[in-house]
């Protein structure tokens, strides 16, 4: 959310010539929506920049430039304001993604409550659960993304997502994917050979010269889901 704050918001600047812009997007997204939840976390990304996927692929994310100094210059000034305004506030461990901590967080919160995720990334779509527990809610569009629509939208259930990912590749985090397989494409495969890449795999000779790069890709892209990645601040939830 604060890259695209940063990039749809005009190049504003307080009295003291401090770039604000994504300070304020961020915040008017955020408060859009605070008030309709009984608690809200933000969670943040270490701020060391290499993780496990870089161990397993050191290519991953190659292709996103750098944090622009505006940008970067904005952060203490977000995270100032997110306390002003009482929202607690995660980092995630040094080895980890934010994704990661938004994962385990889910997870072990929705069985006690209703957990709705703030966000575009399509990966996070694969938590949302059948009983709806955990939904997705788009902070641009306001629409909420459940169980059902995932189908609807990405072609598979939310618990087969990662695996067709795996199979289409993600150019935005420089994964690649299978040679010759689109995300349509992928999404048919999973859902014709039970939901999964294993399941592919079993059945390679349905699946002429598609089989190149499939594990890897799947290793890249999954989540994980019961250890906790996280280190709270100073702020009960």
């Amino acid at each position: 959310m604060m890259y695209r704050s940063y990039y749809a918001m005009p190049s504003l600047k307080n009295r003291d010539g401090q770039c604000v812009g994504a300070v304020l997007g961020f915040l008017n997204s955020m408060n859009r929506f605070a008030n309709a939840f009984e608690r809200v976390v933000v969670v943040w990304d270490s701020p060391i920049s290499k993780t496990r996927r870089h161990e397993l692929y050191p290519p991953y994310k190659m292709n996103r430039p750098p944090m622009e100094l505006d940008m970067k210059t904005q952060l203490p000034v977000m995270k100032e304001a997110l306390d002003a305004f009482g929202y607690c506030q995660v980092v995630s461990s040094e080895d980890h993604e934010a994704d990661d901590l938004i994962a385990t967080l889910s997870r072990r919160v929705f069985s006690e409550s209703n957990v709705c995720v703030l966000s575009r990334d399509k990966d996070l779509a694969q938590l949302v659960d059948r009983e709806n527990r955990i939904s997705l809610l788009d902070p641009v569009s306001g629409d909420l993304l459940l169980y059902d629509d995932v189908e609807t939208k990405y072609g598979v259930r939310p618990e087969s997502l990662r695996d067709a990912l795996a199979l289409a590749g993600d150019s935005s985090d420089n994964i690649p994917g299978v040679p010759g397989i689109g995300m349509k494409t992928a999404a048919m495969l999973v859902s014709r050979f039970g939901g999964s890449v294993d399941n592919i795999y079993s059945n390679l000779e349905d699946v002429p010269g598609k089989k190149r790069k499939v594990r890897f890709s799947f290793v890249v892209a999954r989540f994980p889901k019961t250890k906790p990645f996280y280190k709270k601040k100073n702020r009960k939830i």
